[in-house]
C-alpha cells in the first residue's frame, strides 16, 4: 500500500469523515503545484470543479436548486457583480445542506462550498480535492476508490493547465487582480 493510501486507510478505520487531510502526501503534491500559480488560475480551477460538482449533485438532487445557485453567487462576486455577504450566505447554505445528505454526498457538498471560497482566498482551494477524493472512497469500493483517486488526482493537475490558459477569458474583480 502506498503512504497517501495507508493514511486515508487508517482514517477510514477510525471512521473519520474527512480521509485526506494537508498531510496527506497525495494532497501535499497537489498544494505545492497550486502553490505554483497565481489567484486568477486558481479561482479559475476552483470555480470549474465547484461546477462539475453543483451538476453531478443536481443530477442527483433535481429538486435542490442550491448547489447551482451557490456557484453562480460566487462566480458573480470572482467577477465583482456581488459582494462577499451574498456569497457568504450560500457557501454556508450550501455546508448547512451537506450535512443532511449522504456522507459520499456531503463530503462532495462541502468540496464544493470548499471552492466557491477561494475568490476570499486561494488557501481553500485544497479543500476541494480533500472532500471530493473523500467523497470517492465512500462512493466505491476499496480498490476501484484507489484507482478513481489516482485518476481524479491527475485531472486536478490537467485542469491547472487548462485553467491557465482560461484565466484571462474571465473580467476578474478588482480583488481577485490587485497584486499584494
Amino acid at each position: 500500500m502506498i503512504d497517501w493510501q495507508k493514511q486515508i486507510f487508517d482514517k477510514y478505520q477510525r471512521k473519520n469523515k474527512i480521509l485526506f487531510d494537508k498531510q496527506n502526501l497525495l494532497i501535499m503534491q497537489l498544494q505545492q503545484r497550486l502553490n505554483s500559480y497565481d489567484r486568477k488560475c486558481v479561482t479559475f480551477w476552483a470555480l470549474s470543479l465547484a461546477n462539475e460538482a453543483a451538476d453531478f449533485l443536481s443530477a442527483k438532487y433535481p429538486q435542490e436548486l442550491q448547489f447551482i445557485k451557490t456557484v453562480q453567487i460566487c462566480e458573480m462576486w470572482a467577477k465583482g457583480k456581488c459582494k462577499m455577504p451574498q456569497a457568504k450566505v450560500e457557501i454556508l447554505a450550501c455546508h448547512h445542506l451537506a450535512k443532511s445528505l449522504p456522507i459520499c454526498d456531503d463530503c462532495l457538498a462541502h468540496a464544493l462550498a470548499q471552492a466557491c471560497s477561494v475568490p476570499h482566498t486561494v488557501k481553500h482551494a485544497i479543500g476541494y480535492p480533500i472532500y471530493e477524493l473523500s467523497s470517492l472512497i465512500y462512493r466505491y469500493q476499496w480498490e476501484e476508490a484507489m484507482v478513481m483517486v489516482e485518476e481524479r488526482a491527475s485531472d486536478y493537475h490537467r485542469l491547472l493547465e487548462k485553467s491557465e490558459q482560461l484565466k484571462n477569458t474571465i473580467e476578474w474583480a478588482q480583488f481577485i487582480t490587485k497584486k499584494n
